[in-house]
């Protein structure tokens, strides 16, 4: 997948997971910071997008989008303990 300045994948359906993954980085805030506090600062967002480098809010919403979007490609992108953690959302577990 190309990197991309604004969004990993910019669609209507990436632009709605991003919005959702603010959402969800609020309401799971504890649990995402503490993974995030491991990886800022170390690249991680620089597998993601250009726009992923702004803060880590917009880390959590652009990572989100990208797990959403394309998860082969995610699971390549992303730290795996932040995709586990999606995963394990997605699945009902945590």
């Amino acid at each position: 997948m190309e990197y991309l300045h604004w969004h990993p994948v910019p669609t209507p359906r990436c632009v709605y997971a991003h919005e959702m993954g603010h959402a969800l980085h609020h309401q799971h805030q504890e649990e995402i910071d503490n993974i995030i506090k491991k990886l800022w600062g170390r690249g991680w967002a620089h597998a993601i997008s250009n726009y992923a480098l702004h803060n880590k809010r917009e880390f959590v919403a652009e990572a989100f989008s990208l797990y959403i979007e394309n998860r082969i490609e995610a699971k390549k992108r992303l730290h795996a303990e932040l995709f586990k953690f999606f995963e394990s959302l997605d699945k009902g577990i945590k």
